[in-house]
């Protein structure tokens, strides 16, 4: 296999990434499972204004130390990852979590009260 070498003329443009989110729902809370690898927590940001919640976190460039020049990479380094939701009025803005275990966010978004179903006890004569 023949690997050329390519100059760059000009600097690499800065890369976006959709993180993969899987959304779950029980009846108390929607659950967001978000895919972020290799971004530090001091740069993952969750944040909520109106009825947007915006994710956005940073994996730095993969430092080579002058070791070995790279000739093909797939593995994202220099990115950063961003997603935005919108998030319905059910959701309770008190009741919003998130926790960042090994490259996984997870949020929790608690419902309303108003919109959690309730058992009604039937009375009897």
């Amino acid at each position: 296999m023949r690997i050329d070498k390519f100059k760059k003329e000009s600097p690499e443009p800065k890369r976006c990434v959709c993180s993969a989110v899987d959304v779950c729902e029980t009846e108390k809370e929607i659950i967001l499972t978000v895919d972020m690898p290799g971004v530090d927590r001091k740069t993952l940001n969750v944040d909520l204004q109106g009825d947007q919640l915006t994710i956005v976190g940073h994996k730095p460039k993969d430092v080579l130390d002058g070791k070995y020049t790279p000739y093909y990479e797939e593995r994202a380094s220099g990115i950063d990852y961003y997603r935005t939701f919108q998030i319905s009025s059910e959701i309770d803005r008190e009741k919003i979590r998130a926790e960042y275990t090994n490259g996984v966010l997870e949020i929790r978004l608690g419902k309303s009260q108003e919109v959690q179903p309730k058992k009604i006890e039937i009375q009897t004569n």
